[in-house]
């Protein structure tokens, strides 16, 4: 519940005018959220958002080390869009489903990347 307002629940806290959402799902594309591995905008050099799972962690820190390269601006936008089309089609469109990730296949992605450097 936002701190300022003590008349939302936090079922409805998206609505509270006290304290405009950051972020919203609404209708539209499944993934609307351009980010390399779920957590680079390539636009952004320098930015990333890192959840708290281990092999985020992990794998950043293998990309500030320099130990991952990151492919070129054009790659990462095409592997973006690739990963939009099939989250479009596993999870049928539902904006619900814009943040979902299989956990294993990410994890086994971004171990994939940080073995070949």
């Amino acid at each position: 519940m936002p701190p300022s307002c003590k008349s939302c629940s936090v079922s409805r806290w998206t609505r509270c005018s006290a304290w405009p959402p950051r972020f919203e799902v609404k209708d539209g594309p499944v993934a609307p959220y351009r980010l390399h591995r779920r957590m680079l905008p390539p636009h952004l050099p320098g930015l990333c958002f890192v959840g708290l799972v281990e092999i985020q962690v992990r794998w950043v820190a293998s990309v500030l080390s320099g130990d991952t390269k990151l492919p070129d601006t054009r790659t990462m936008d095409t592997e973006i869009a690739r990963h939009h089309r099939y989250q479009a089609q596993r999870y049928l469109g539902s904006p619900r489903y814009t943040l979902e990730v299989d956990f294993r296949d990410y994890a086994r992605q971004l171990r994939g990347d940080m073995a070949h450097g």
